[in-house]
């Protein structure tokens, strides 16, 4: 084409010659000016940052280079922009133990233009340098990552923030190089300054209330341990303790206020909490829906699945992160389906509490499935991969808190089902007992009842048969019978009488216990002289003979042990009828000891037939000094005219 334009030219007329060179030499000029032109074009725009835009995403744009020498340097690399391809739509670069450089490119920015920040926001990178160009043309270097101190960052931030050294009516070329022993994910946004402070906001009022959730209820649960006894909530904390640890160290925070200057922690601790997360996750599910009892088999996977997340738990310590990186996906992904089955076996035999913890899982399931996915570098990074996890374990945990509740509202109806059918049971052996007691008093007092008869009937008959008989020899015959034979004679039928009194209470069987009473106190006291005072009302029909002989046998058993024990002067003997009928034997005398009261042999006899009269026996001391003794029988309006009171006086 220039050619023909020449010889175009040449044709003409002579004394316009000059005219016609200038005129091609021009064209010749734009030419070449044109073509160099046109390859530069090609190459791609920078981006525009224009005033009013609050956040724009550089990846279109967004250059990178992988350096599996580890030996390029940033002169190299800034003068082969060839070598540069574009960036994956989802972030991800692949893993690879060489060096990654990114490149970013800006037009001109006039002399108003914001300030414009670069955010980089995935925390777990070892080393971050990135380069930019200073007032001197010269390149300006920052050197962070985490595993170094956290105050090389440029701004005090979990992700690695940087600010854009714009000039006016300069471009502006910017460099990244990137180097870790994970996996590359380089989500990169350009932030305006007051919308990335705006921003920032936001995020830490969302992220103080989600670990203040976290933390509060971990410490509730961590304060009912002492009162439940339970080690499902000592497992509940540890696993809210590590997951949010997991999930504070994932976002840097845990580098920024806990660990800022320990990069070996910080680079270290979300392989370690993520571990332990792992571990108490397995160890709660396991005592909460007792997948020993349920699923067994499942059970014992659980435990070798827990101890096989120890290992990374404690080779991380030495060797670093990036040896287990591609395991602790495998882990997660056998805890996901053993706590899954281990919930439905337990579910499916109606374990109540495991409807909570099955919903709790399935609540955190989908954000680990896409954690799991997104580690594996088989989805992109967006919003759901980067914070479904967060949501999800924040409903998780709130989930497995009614989980708990539940668990102990149905503890308790078994522990109050256990202890009904205890309180039954203690009852029925309360009632065997008392039944045995009753029967084994009525037998004692009908064998007493037989030996009295049988003294009285046999032996007593034959002393007074002999003694009659002494009688008519010495009367009819002048025989001459020794003082002493007789006078031992009448003694032996005397103390026979007695006997056969103590072993049973004819007076009892004939007169009622009134009169029975009235005898035995005059009997026992009056011998012995000691003043007494009877207060009784008429019950006779309102009990049948053995409950009347049970009370006889209380008030002898009672003035027995006055007459052995108390040296009283005065006893207080009444039988009352009112509300209850209430039996009273009190005396004056020393009283006695408990220890002593709670031994006594007869105390215990009167106690048993009180319970055989389905009543109950006090044993008290007088505060004024003495002793009484009480029984009180559910008997009510019982008293009858005709009541009596006597005195020895």
């Amino acid at each position: 084409m220039i050619i023909g334009v020449l010889n175009k030219y040449h044709s003409s007329t002579s004394d316009s010659g000059l005219r016609c060179i200038a005129r091609a030499a021009m064209i010749w000029v734009s030419a070449i000016v044109i073509g160099i032109a046109l390859p530069m074009n090609t190459a791609g725009a920078g981006i525009s940052l224009e005033h009013g835009q609050e956040r724009v995403d550089p990846t279109p744009e967004l250059r990178w280079l992988l350096d599996e020498t580890q030996r390029l340097t940033l002169d190299e690399v800034s003068h082969q922009s060839e070598l540069f391809a574009p960036m994956p739509a989802n972030g991800f670069l692949p893993r690879s133990t060489g060096t990654y450089w990114l490149r970013l490119s800006f037009d001109p920015m006039s002399a108003d233009t914001d300030e414009w920040l670069l955010e980089l926001a995935y925390t777990q990178l070892d080393e971050v340098r990135f380069y930019a160009r200073n007032e001197n043309r010269d390149w300006n270097e920052i050197v962070t990552g985490d595993t170094k101190v956290f105050s090389s960052r440029e701004r005090r931030h979990p992700n690695f923030v940087f600010r854009l050294p714009f000039r006016a009516g300069e471009p502006l070329e910017v460099f990244l190089r990137i180097q870790t022993s994970t996996s590359v994910v380089a989500p990169i946004t350009l932030w305006q300054a007051e919308a990335f402070q705006r921003k920032n906001l936001t995020t830490q009022f969302a992220s103080g209330i989600y670990y203040g959730l976290l933390l509060a209820l971990a410490a509730y649960n961590l304060f009912l341990y002492p009162v439940v006894r339970d080690s499902s909530y000592l497992f509940y904390v540890a696993y809210l303790v590590s997951i949010g640890l997991f999930q504070f160290s994932h976002e840097g925070l845990a580098f920024m206020y806990l660990w800022p200057e320990s990069p070996q922690l910080a680079d270290k601790a979300v392989t370690l909490t993520l571990s332990l997360s792992y571990i108490s996750g397995l160890q709660f599910a396991r005592r909460m829906v007792r997948t020993n009892h349920f699923a067994p088999r499942v059970d014992r996977v659980m435990r070798i699945w827990a101890w096989l997340s120890v290992t990374p738990a404690l080779l991380v310590l030495w060797v670093g992160p990036g040896p287990f990186f591609l395991l602790l996906p495998l882990l997660a992904f056998g805890v996901i389906v053993l706590v899954t089955l281990a919930l439905v076996y337990a579910w499916s035999e109606g374990y109540r509490p495991a409807r909570w913890v099955l919903l709790a899982y399935s609540a955190l399931l989908p954000g680990g499935v896409l954690l799991v996915l997104r580690t594996l570098d088989l989805i992109g990074a967006s919003f759901w991969t980067e914070h479904l996890l967060q949501i999800g374990t924040g409903v998780e945990a709130v989930l497995l808190s009614f989980a708990l509740a539940d668990r102990i509202n149905l503890l308790r109806s078994d522990k109050e089902s256990v202890q009904g059918k205890l309180l039954a049971v203690e009852k029925s052996a309360r009632q065997a007992q008392q039944l045995f007691s009753r029967q084994l008093i009525d037998t004692q007092d009908h064998e007493r009842a037989r030996l009295a008869k049988d003294l009285h009937d046999g032996l007593g008959q034959h002393l007074s048969l002999l003694k009659n008989g002494l009688w008519r020899l010495v009367g009819s015959k002048g025989v001459t019978i020794p003082p002493g034979l007789m006078d031992a004679a009448g003694d032996a039928i005397k103390e026979v009488r007695d006997v056969t009194q103590r072993l049973h209470p004819h007076l009892l069987d004939r007169l009622g216990l009134r009169a029975a009473l009235e005898s035995v106190a005059e009997r026992m006291l009056g011998t012995a002289q000691i003043e007494y005072t009877l207060e009784l009302d008429e019950i006779a029909g309102f009990l049948s003979p053995s409950e009347e002989l049970h009370l006889y046998r209380i008030v002898q058993e009672s003035l027995s042990n006055i007459l052995r024990h108390s040296g009283a002067r005065h006893v207080e003997i009444s039988l009352r009828c009112g509300e209850y009928l209430s039996l009273l034997i009190s005396d004056d005398g020393r009283g006695l000891p408990d220890t002593e009261a709670a031994r006594g042999f007869g105390l215990v006899s009167i106690a048993e037939r009180a319970k055989a009269l389905e009543g109950e026996a006090r044993f008290e001391n007088r505060p004024d000094g003495g002793y009484r003794v009480v029984v009180e029988i559910p008997i009510r309006n019982c008293a009858s005219p005709g009541g009596v009171s006597l005195s020895s006086q």
